[in-house]
């Protein structure tokens, strides 16, 4: 575990680029589109099982993805939610390539590395960031999580962006929030952690964290590395845009014996609870 206050260890790596950990990643981040909202119907909303009335609460997503990574010491953010995409030229090209190429190239000349652009998708009932790479307009990287029935209000939201921030961070962007130090413990058994992991990322009293560590496995020859839960926390005060303090619930004891060994934990919020 280094001393580093920030939140990123990065190493980016996708087909057509390398960003290591020294270098910030500048990322534009679009309005969301919740356009897919005005296509209700009775019979539509009930396949979904969502309200299509109540697209506002979703917009919220883009601030919430635009206030987590402008607090982020390992991105530069550039806000793209004031962009206008030309609502005649959108209705005349029925199309997302014209919406695509109009964000790559205003990426292009803000100088950005990628474009996180989330969306409604009314046929899968989720909410997708996608991530496009501004050098070349290509779709690198996604992250989706389904809308619960009923639940599109402001306190879900927050929720659905912390899920997607996860994903994307992990998947996208190989970021990962660490547990900091047992604060509580028992002779053998963690009972209570520090967290990087706050309100800039969406914490909220309440949600239940998986803890993890990473294992390596042999398959055929190849290392290839995978995520082993050890234990599950409940946030019980978020103290400041960086940090959280976890009650344990489950595995005090081997993270306890992780900790001791020096082993990185890593933390992945797991749901709100009821």
């Amino acid at each position: 575990m280094t001393g580093r206050s920030t939140l990123s260890i990065l190493f980016l790596c996708f087909s057509t680029a390398f960003i290591t950990a020294q270098e910030s990643i500048r990322i534009g981040i679009t309005k969301t589109d919740v356009s897919q909202f005005q296509l209700k119907s009775s019979l539509f909303e009930s396949l979904l099982m969502v309200d299509l009335s109540q697209p506002n609460a979703l917009n919220t997503i883009s601030d919430k993805l635009v206030s987590a990574y402008t607090n982020d010491p390992g991105f530069t953010v550039i806000d793209f939610r004031s962009y206008d995409l030309v609502t005649d030229e959108r209705e005349r090209q029925k199309g997302e390539a014209f919406i695509d190429g109009y964000i790559v190239e205003q990426g292009k000349s803000e100088g950005a590395n990628f474009i996180l652009s989330p969306i409604f998708v009314a046929t899968d009932n989720e909410i997708t960031v996608r991530v496009i790479d501004v050098a070349n307009g290509t779709l690198v990287c996604s992250a989706a999580t389904p809308l619960i029935k009923g639940k599109t209000g402001v306190e879900y939201t927050r929720y659905y962006t912390a899920l997607l921030i996860q994903q994307l961070n992990s998947r996208c962007f190989n970021v990962q929030y660490p547990v900091v130090r047992i604060l509580k413990e028992k002779p053998g058994d963690a009972k209570e952690l520090l967290v990087a992991y706050g309100l800039a990322m969406q914490a909220k009293e309440k949600q239940v964290l998986g803890l993890f560590v990473s294992q390596v496995e042999n398959v055929n020859g190849a290392e290839i590395e995978r995520q082993v839960q050890i234990g599950e926390g409940i946030i019980e005060v978020v103290e400041d845009d960086n940090f959280s303090i976890v009650t344990v619930k489950k595995g005090g004891d081997r993270i306890y014996t992780e900790m001791q060994a020096g082993t990185s934990i890593f933390i992945r919020l797991l749901k709100i609870e009821k």
